[in-house]
């Protein structure tokens, strides 16, 4: 048993030991049936220093199609495509509520803000596996001070 181990360690080393990301976790399923009217914009972050913002922030909003009310619905941030010029990927979350049964097709408002990547010069919307929408320009709305 004392040389198993050393040989065990010694093959994970070597071998070298790599865990890739759970795709559910990051690409949950989709559960919306249509989306629309999505929009991006950049606003001085409230979440800064106080008094002095100094993050920029996207926010991302638009109109959710779900199959019934109750649902979780979140924007989270996603990688930043390496394309030319870099796409800003941003997550649908559709969390269905718990002991749900379809009752009514439901439109909800979506809305998130997550920290800016300057190199970002375009938006694309990912539901589950799928871009859902791209948004070719980002408005900007700070103040001409702020940029």
């Amino acid at each position: 048993m004392k040389t198993a181990l050393p040989l065990l360690l010694a093959g994970l080393v070597l071998g070298g030991c790599v865990t890739k990301p759970d795709r559910e976790t990051f690409y949950t399923p989709c559960k919306a049936i249509e989306t629309r009217d999505w929009s991006a914009h950049l606003e001085v972050s409230k979440e800064g220093i106080f008094p002095f913002p100094t993050e920029v922030a996207l926010v991302v909003s638009g109109t959710v199609t779900v199959p019934t009310g109750g649902y979780e619905l979140a924007i989270d941030k996603g990688p930043l495509v390496a394309l030319e010029p870099p796409v800003q990927q941003v997550l649908l979350r559709t969390t269905a509520p718990d002991g749900m049964a379809t009752q009514a097709i439901t439109e909800e408002r979506v809305r998130g803000s997550m920290p800016f990547d300057k190199r970002a010069k375009s938006v694309a919307i990912r539901c589950g596996d799928a871009t859902i929408a791209r948004i070719p320009v980002i408005e900007d709305r700070r103040t001409p001070s702020a940029q």
